[in-house]
């Protein structure tokens, strides 16, 4: 009879331990899984983050933009249309305009931006001189508009 108890009681013994064993692995199963989802969310708000990091970076660099050439376009206007008028109006002149509204823009423009846009287009300096010209094109249609209502 000792002999079938001990016989029985190792044979429960196995069996819980062989329980506790499952159970385990489904516990790290779990766990793993839960991981993983937490990755995945943590990625997923870690994207949308980034998102809108470029998105507030690009609309603060536009905003700046068109501000500083509006600025200097006030500050100059008079003088570079009686330049156009008279022909003595340079391409130098006209570049250095636009040189000193990007000196302006990076000047205002937050560092973390700068240095975001910087990461992410390598070439800053182009894509301001750009974005300036951009907006100027802009402000001579919005003149030109102006002088045909004016003189209609």
């Amino acid at each position: 009879m000792e002999a079938i108890q001990g016989v029985l009681t190792e044979v429960l013994m196995r069996i819980t331990l062989a329980l506790i064993a499952l159970i385990a692995a489904f516990v790290l199963s779990y766990i793993k899984k839960a991981s993983d989802k937490l990755k995945v969310e943590i990625e997923v708000l870690e994207n949308e983050d980034l998102e809108k990091l470029i998105s507030r970076a690009f609309d603060r660099l536009a905003e700046v933009t068109k501000l500083t050439v509006n600025k200097i376009e006030q500050q100059s206007a008079r003088t570079i249309r009686e330049a156009v008028n008279e022909g003595k109006l340079s391409k130098d002149e006209l570049e250095k305009l636009s040189k000193e509204a990007y000196e302006e823009i990076l000047r205002v423009l937050e560092p973390e931006y700068k240095e975001f846009l910087q990461d992410m287009l390598g070439d800053i300096e182009t894509y301001i001189l750009n974005l300036i010209e951009e907006k100027l094109v802009s402000i001579k249609e919005r003149d030109q508009v102006f002088e045909i209502q004016r003189f209609s």
